[in-house]
């Protein structure tokens, strides 16, 4: 991801940041305050402004669970608490994270919303690769930020839920999110139930393994998909 990207080089632990701030471009709603999320298409949701990606990541950036994905990632990337980490809205997508630490600096790590360039990175220790970024960093709209505090998308009242899942509920969070969408996608719920289906079946279900290796990991995810299947 760009913004897991964006912090590659910098010193950061969780000892010495009081927060991180990821971004999300906003999606095809987010800046769209007049459009009704009842009555979307499913064209006007895999219609992303800024990104090219496939269905499954348009659906995730259009409702914003993509940001509680890059949530647990970052977490467990960098060791980090993930009360100590929240995303905000960048529409311009240029701001991929700012880091806030406890000595006071704040660090704002930007660039063009191109995934070559983090595509890129690995080649440059073998290749003498540069990447000709434009001057966007002269323009001042490339920086402005929003809150996420629009009211009309489910996961807002779900994000405090949701960042006290452990590994186990992450999991499932993950499986259930795919599930929604293949239902959503043969029109089994609708776009606004999407959210609503994961809630209810994470609060549902308490099924619990030990998770010690790999293999662990790869059947409690096998299991757990058989079961969901079901529902």
């Amino acid at each position: 991801d760009s913004e897991h990207f964006s912090l590659l080089n910098s010193n950061i632990s969780n000892s010495n940041i009081q927060k991180i701030y990821i971004t999300a471009s906003g999606g095809p709603f987010f800046f769209k305050k007049k459009i009704n999320l009842n009555n979307v298409t499913t064209e006007q949701v895999l219609k992303n402004p800024k990104w090219k990606m496939g269905i499954n990541n348009s659906i995730d950036s259009s409702n914003f669970i993509n940001k509680i994905l890059e949530l647990y990632e970052l977490s467990s990337i960098f060791d980090i608490d993930i009360k100590k980490i929240d995303f905000l809205v960048s529409k311009e997508a240029y701001v991929h994270s700012i880091i806030v630490y406890k000595s006071g600096l704040v660090t704002l790590n930007c660039f063009n919303n191109d995934m070559l360039i983090p595509m890129i990175f690995p080649l440059t220790y073998f290749c003498d690769l540069k990447y000709k970024s434009p001057t966007k960093y002269l323009n001042t709209k490339n920086f402005k930020l929003d809150l996420f505090d629009d009211k009309r998308f489910k996961i807002y009242k779900k994000i405090s839920f949701l960042k006290k899942l452990d590994h186990h509920d992450q999991i499932k969070f993950m499986l259930l999110n795919n599930i929604a969408q293949k239902k959503y996608l043969n029109n089994e719920i609708c776009y606004q139930d999407i959210i609503n289906f994961i809630y209810k079946n994470l609060k549902k279900d308490k099924k619990k393994c030990k998770l010690r290796n790999f293999s662990d990991i790869t059947n409690y995810i096998k299991n757990l998909k058989t079961y969901y299947e079901k529902i």
